[in-house]
């Protein structure tokens, strides 16, 4: 092949990262190069990706995409050369790293680096997508928190609430690489869209009612957001988490032993939890006895209340909703500033 078939970026001097890291799975998803002499990694995180099954250069890059490719080598190197033998298929741009990758029209092509050391190759391929798998990526991370499944079936949004919905290209079954690929759609009008990182939508609600259809323009599968205006008024549940961590149950007066943990949750009339939106905060009142309360506060959908001892009634109020409940506090549990 002459080098003017070639796209050649030379010669850029970056130390190539070390590809046996000890005790680190962060590379497992490289792939060896067809000299087996380099590895090539997609650093990005995708919606999906775990830390042992990240995804990488074993999937078809999705026409109209963008992947970026780090080089694993042993030891330390530099990059001197990044060339493409078909640039009409694929782009390589190369000022640092990572190499930033185009896929401009179906095919195959390669993509070659030669470092200080050594050089390797990498088989590129690129096909249309037909279709976008789309969902709502759940919550990751350890944590001993109650599920919002818990609470309610599937969510519905305050005005100015948010969630992120992701989406990955397909061409059939297989699964497709890239990313700077998806134009979101929202119909009706509910939800404004904005970017959100690698192939996912921040979707805020705009403050109408009903339910909207969230795909993107490769069609395939979407998702329903329901979203709710401001006069809609949800029912307010307590749980006393001091309980159960794992199943709270649902309680009508709140005790001395419930203040050790106290859920709060809103559903709608369909029974979806309602997801609270900036100017949502709790606030509680005391409507008759000898309780005072000297503040409240939502972590999620957890409600720490700082009490003074005695009994009554309070009133709580969230998301648009009230609800008057009888509450019991005793001197090991009042907060320390009622002293």
């Amino acid at each position: 092949m002459s080098s003017t078939a070639r796209s050649r970026l030379h010669p850029v001097h970056v130390l190539l990262a070390l590809a046996g890291a000890t005790g680190c799975t962060w590379y497992s998803g490289s792939k060896k190069g067809e000299e087996n002499q380099l590895s090539f990694f997609e650093p990005n995180e995708y919606p999906g990706d775990t830390v042992s099954s990240p995804a990488g250069f074993e999937r078809p890059l999705a026409l109209g995409a963008r992947a970026d490719a780090w080089v694993l080598g042993p030891g330390l190197s530099t990059i001197q050369s990044v060339e493409i033998d078909d640039p009409d298929i694929v782009s390589a741009t190369f000022v640092s790293a990572p190499i930033v990758l185009r896929a401009k029209a179906e095919g195959s092509t390669t993509l070659r680096i030669r470092t200080s050391t050594t050089q390797d190759s990498l088989s590129l391929s690129v096909v249309r997508p037909d279709s976008a798998h789309v969902w709502v990526p759940a919550a990751t991370g350890i944590s001993l928190a109650v599920p919002d499944s818990y609470f309610g079936d599937g969510v519905a949004l305050r005005p100015g609430a948010k969630i992120t919905v992701a989406a990955e290209p397909r061409r059939g079954q297989t699964r497709l690489l890239g990313f700077d690929l998806f134009e979101w759609k929202v119909d009706p009008p509910l939800l404004e869209a904005a970017s959100a990182g690698v192939n996912q939508a921040l979707l805020t609600a705009s403050g109408g009612a009903g339910t909207a259809t969230v795909s993107t323009q490769l069609g395939g599968e979407s998702v329903h957001v329901t979203t709710l205006a401001a006069s809609d008024v949800p029912l307010l549940r307590l749980y006393s988490v001091a309980s159960d961590l794992a199943m709270p149950p649902e309680i009508s007066s709140v005790g001395p032993k419930d203040l050790g943990g106290l859920a709060l949750a809103a559903t709608d009339s369909n029974g979806h939890l309602v997801k609270p939106g900036p100017g949502d905060a709790v606030a509680v009142e005391v409507l008759e006895g000898t309780v005072r309360v000297l503040g409240a506060r939502m972590s999620g959908n957890y409600l720490a209340l700082e009490t003074c001892t005695g009994t009554g009634t309070i009133r709580i109020r969230y998301v648009g909703g009230s609800r008057d409940v009888p509450i019991a506090v005793t001197a090991d549990v009042a907060d320390a500033g009622c002293l």
